[in-house]
């Protein structure tokens, strides 16, 4: 374990600076329809974050509509993203929800939510895609109440990156100390969790970066989430507790909005 640690800072060192790349992608072709049946997966995911759930939600990345269905607040649930065909598809499949079109890195365009008060707010797996990501940051900490909660979920470690990133339109992968760079720019930012997240799938992204995958819904990418979800996802939840300060396929975090005096 501590040659691993070594080997994991060593890496750490090419990963902090942002990964630069041409990348086009957006939207719903950056969901792969593969993730349906992660459905132990992201239990898990929202297990790690439960504690911090509460009150009105706001998620950003209303993607289809996952966590949403397994969240239950007696505040409301606010959902927003910047791709007015997914709000469209998903006002049809859920009419009674609260969506809206507006992108959290354009402050203007967040007018639609402005009278509302958010104690929770989710950014699972979207920091990633958001060019301006520190002014993302600084709005979703802007439209939070104080000592309420913004919980983020990213992919860690630029090492990792490969055509499935890509193709899902990730500019980036982050670390411990690059978020946390970008984090203490806003001084009402008290993080309180951050730790790497599912050592398992961290293995299966370094082999990913040597397949050439050309779609998101291809059989490789549906039998690789499939067998995750179905084999592996208990034994990454096993091992998690001796690799979260080190090393995963991704990085949680949570962050508290401290009381300005």
């Amino acid at each position: 374990m501590i040659y691993f640690h070594f080997f994991i800072t060593f890496i750490e060192l090419f990963n902090e600076i942002d990964l630069k790349e041409e990348n086009k992608t957006t939207g719903s072709s950056t969901m792969s329809p593969a993730v349906e049946f992660a459905v132990n997966y992201h239990q898990w995911i929202l297990l790690k974050f439960m504690p911090f759930i509460h009150g009105n939600i706001l998620e950003i990345g209303t993607g289809k509509g996952y966590y949403k269905k397994s969240i239950h607040t007696s505040g409301y649930f606010v959902s927003i993203d910047n791709e007015e065909n997914i709000i469209k598809h998903t006002k049809e499949l859920d009419p009674d929800g609260l969506y809206y079109f507006a992108d959290i890195s354009d402050k203007s365009t967040l007018n639609v939510i402005k009278q509302s008060s958010f104690q929770t707010i989710l950014c699972f797996n979207v920091l990633e895609h958001i060019e301006e990501d520190e002014k993302a940051l600084g709005n979703m900490l802007y439209l939070l109440e104080e000592n309420g909660y913004l919980i983020i979920f990213v992919p860690a470690f630029r090492t990792l990156y490969s055509s499935k990133d890509k193709l899902a339109g990730h500019l980036r992968r982050y670390i411990k100390k690059s978020l946390k760079m970008k984090l203490k720019k806003f001084n009402n930012a008290d993080i309180i969790k951050l730790e790497y997240f599912n050592p398992i799938g961290g293995v299966g992204s370094l082999v990913n970066k040597f397949i050439n995958h050309r779609s998101l819904n291809n059989k490789s990418i549906r039998f690789q989430t499939k067998f995750f979800d179905k084999y592996l996802v208990s034994l990454s939840k096993a091992i998690n507790p001796c690799t979260k300060n080190i090393f995963g396929q991704s990085l949680i975090c949570v962050i508290q909005k401290k009381a300005m005096k």
